[in-house]
């Protein structure tokens, strides 16, 4: 038994190169860092074809390699799907607004009604007789035109050429 541990382990330490650490540093920084994955590679790395070749490279490696660094590879293939958000359960943030504010609003006499299309989906309408400032607008006094009291004799000129460019 004794024997058997001692080329498991000579196996393990004894053949590790020196890339193999650098691969292995890499791979521990990264599972190690929290590191949340780019939204550009979202949609690349969510899907079953990307949990097929993780799975094939992290074979490759394990027997082409050392075999911690094929584990190290495995976990790190998992930390990556792990930090992957799913983008088939988001859901449209205009829809939780919406939801959310139907629950806050539940407990008033008037229900508030989000208009809907035909998907389900909330429509953003706006509608003008429900605005305070339009209702404050018509209610106000029309404005009157300030009489003029005379000819002015104020004429703007424009000041040519002095210290000045073309543009």
């Amino acid at each position: 038994m004794k024997n058997l541990a001692k080329q498991g382990k000579n196996f393990v330490v004894k053949n590790v190169k020196a890339h193999e650490l650098i691969l292995a540093a890499l791979l521990l920084l990264y599972i190690f860092s929290g590191v949340s994955t780019p939204n550009m590679v979202v949609p690349v790395v969510n899907n079953v074809i990307s949990y097929v070749v993780a799975f094939i490279i992290t074979t490759i490696v394990f027997f082409s390699v050392n075999p911690l660094v094929g584990i190290l590879f495995g976990i790190s293939f998992y930390v990556l799907f792990q930090r992957t958000p799913n983008l088939n359960n988001l859901e449209s943030s205009e829809e939780r607004k919406a939801e959310k504010l139907a629950e806050i609003n539940s407990g008033f006499s008037i229900p508030l009604k989000f208009p809907r299309n035909a998907r389900g989906e909330v429509i953003q309408t706006r509608d003008d007789s429900n605005i305070l400032e339009v209702d404050i607008v018509e209610r106000m006094a029309p404005a009157n035109s300030m009489p003029v009291l005379g000819n002015g004799s104020f004429e703007p000129i424009q000041a040519g050429g002095i210290n000045a460019t073309t543009l």
